[in-house]
Order: structure tokens, then C-alpha cells, then sequence
């Protein structure tokens, strides 16, 4: 039973982690398109999509060895 138990955590833990990595990936993902396309130009969309992207580096840093 707590074999079990363990098991679904550890697969609990694993699909929100890679929910958390996909939306880091897709945040930096963002700010590359935003670049490449609009450029840059209105200060405060410019700096939420940096800023959103820079934690999302710092997330993925910090996950990088999360055993999955």
C-alpha cells in the first residue's frame, strides 16, 4: 500500500513538474518571438516578457536536476 502511495506521488510530482517546464519553455519562447518580430518598444509589455522570461531561466536553473 504505501509502495502505491509512493508511486502516485512520484508521478504526481513528475507531470507538474513538466507542466512547470513547459511554461518556462514557452515564456522564454515568447520573448524570442517578441524579438524577432515586434522588437522592442512599449516599456511595460517589453519588460513583462523579459521579466517573465528571465524567471522562467532562473525556474528551469533550479530544476535542471530534478531527477524525472
Amino acid at each position: 500500500m504505501i509502495r502505491c502511495m509512493v508511486k502516485i506521488m512520484n508521478d504526481f510530482q513528475k507531470e507538474k513538474v513538466s507542466q512547470v517546464i513547459k511554461l518556462c519553455n514557452d515564456k522564454i519562447q515568447s520573448q524570442k518571438d517578441h524579438e524577432s518580430k515586434a522588437g522592442y518598444g512599449e516599456d511595460y509589455t517589453d519588460g513583462r516578457i523579459v521579466g517573465a522570461a528571465a524567471l522562467a531561466r532562473r525556474v528551469l536553473d533550479i530544476l535542471k536536476d530534478f531527477p524525472l
